[in-house]
């Protein structure tokens, strides 16, 4: 019975790195197979941090973009309302003007009627 080693970085202790050359986690050499120490663990290392730096922001920027998009969508909303109130207000406005213009017509229909029966009276 053969049994199969692991490979564990001596380093952060990540497991079942058989075969690399590296720790993909953080960089360290792993020896092995003639393999000496990782000159590039720093530059490895450097790598990673910086792509989680970038995932981090990209995280950022999709929060930013979603809060910024309910910023625009509260703002519409508010300018919908208000321009709904305009336009009730100067709806009813109409109607009030519309009567006041029937009531004055009907007024001004009587005055001459009145001014056509007092001439006749008169005559």
């Amino acid at each position: 019975m053969t049994m199969i080693s692991t490979v564990t970085c001596p380093n952060c202790d990540a497991e079942d790195l058989r075969g690399a050359r590296f720790c993909p986690h953080c960089g360290t050499g792993l020896g092995g197979n003639g393999v000496g120490p990782a000159v590039h663990a720093p530059l490895v290392r450097l790598l990673t941090e910086v792509a989680e730096l970038q995932r981090e922001m990209l995280r950022q920027h999709e929060k930013g973009r979603i809060s910024h998009s309910r910023q625009f969508q509260r703002a519409i909303a508010a300018q919908t309302e208000s321009l709904q109130h305009t336009l009730e207000h100067h709806s009813r406005q109409s109607e009030r003007l519309q009567a006041w213009q029937k009531w004055t017509a009907g007024l001004g229909a009587a005055v001459v009627l009145l001014v056509v029966a007092v001439v006749q009276i008169a005559a």
